[in-house]
């Protein structure tokens, strides 16, 4: 319980309403004054007692007792989460969202915290305790991350990322790699245009990184970089969860800058980004679809990269990832019957875990069922093939 002082008043109408009224009018009392006192931890135990009390059973009842009627377990446990939302929803409006986030957890309705969230003043006092709730909480990572870019920069939102946010899916991560791209975008077009107008006198005339270095190698003389090429890299790195075409834009022009800067600031990863810029920018420009040849030369590109792996067996570093990349280019941009051809090819043991049901979904929009299932036959899975099964149209 609090330790904050409280109105001697109270007391005294607590007691009036103890004599004059029932227990049920009692606790309603004093619900009632621990809300207007804000005192929102101990509102919340009396908010209980009163349903417990409602509902018949004693006022510290707890699970370990005799069980309950289906009906009443039901209520009571529907007006606890109701408890916990007014509650959650008061520290929130209070200001106090690490606090509201204790009681909001429980409700699965990950759209109302975040909500609640966005309409806390931004303090500096309280900055943190939002990037908190926000990011490492995952109630709003967009607007976590775009609290921390603003209060810590660049670097350690990266960080941040790296931290975080692996383990999430696509959809998690696409905003908050947007946030990062774009701010990493317009710092390097600033830098690449003042480098310019320095050498030549007179501003360029274009905010496109790609126009801005066309044509200009000078730039990239005795070794020069306008941004922290390691923040670069991975700014590039994580635009691979992005899904809008403005997206792919922007880290396919960081790519190509990328790709002129000197081989010490080059960044080599896992097959198939050991040629990382070159690698990406074969990326970004198959998802971009604007130029046949580019597209054509990308899926070539990440069709060599699949087979030269495959080749090295489980020996190579991530005997997986070159042919997952290849079919998730394939997956992504429509090419649904060619994916499944080539799932069938490149993994004659197993199918891909983190793509297997997109595989699955193609094999029955594209007509390609047939060779899954035999595929699956072949394997003795099952499982696989009796969702493919369920997946056929059914006459």
């Amino acid at each position: 319980m609090s330790s904050e002082p409280v109105s001697e008043n109270l007391f005294g109408e607590l007691e009036a309403t103890a004599r004059e009224a029932s227990r049920g009018a009692l606790l309603d009392a004093l619900a009632q004054s621990l809300r207007q006192e804000g005192r929102w931890h101990d509102w919340f135990e009396v908010l209980k007692m009163r349903l417990r009390h409602r509902l018949g059973l004693p006022l510290f009842y707890d699970d370990t007792a005799d069980p309950l009627e289906e009906s009443v377990r039901e209520e009571l446990e529907r007006g606890l989460l109701d408890a916990c939302r007014q509650v959650g929803v008061a520290l929130f409006e209070a200001g106090r969202p690490s606090e509201g986030w204790l009681y909001l957890r429980a409700l699965g309705e990950p759209a109302l915290a975040a909500e609640l969230l966005r309409k806390v003043p931004v303090t500096d006092e309280r900055t943190d305790e939002l990037i908190q709730v926000a990011v490492y909480e995952g109630v709003d990572l967009e607007y976590g991350f775009a609290l921390l870019l603003k209060q810590y920069g660049i670097c350690n939102a990266i960080t941040t990322f790296d931290q975080v946010m692996h383990d999430r899916p696509r959809s998690q991560r696409k905003g908050a790699a947007r946030l990062l791209l774009d701010h990493l975008y317009r710092e390097l077009v600033e830098n690449v245009a003042y480098d310019r107008s320095q050498r030549e006198g007179t501003e360029p005339g274009t905010q496109n990184l790609a126009e801005l270095i066309a044509g200009h190698d000078e730039l990239f003389e005795e070794n020069a970089y306008h941004i922290d090429t390691s923040h670069l890299a991975a700014v590039v790195r994580f635009a691979r969860d992005l899904e809008d075409q403005e997206g792919w834009r922007l880290a396919w022009e960081l790519s190509i800058y990328g790709e002129l800067l000197a081989d010490l600031y080059q960044m080599p990863d896992l097959s198939p980004f050991e040629s990382f810029y070159e690698a990406h920018r074969h990326f970004f420009a198959v998802l971009l679809e604007q130029n046949a040849d580019e597209v054509t030369a990308g899926l070539e590109f990440f069709r060599a990269e699949a087979d030269r792996v495959l080749a090295g067996g489980e020996d190579a570093p991530d005997p997986s990832m070159a042919r997952e990349v290849y079919l998730d280019l394939l997956l992504r941009t429509g090419r649904r019957a060619e994916a499944v051809r080539e799932a069938v090819r490149l993994y004659p043991n197993e199918l891909p875990r983190e793509l297997a049901a997109s595989l699955l979904e193609a094999a029955a929009t594209s007509g390609t069922i047939e060779p899954l299932m035999e595929h699956a036959r072949h394997r003795g899975d099952l499982l696989t093939f009796g969702t493919l099964l369920a997946l056929q149209p059914q006459e």
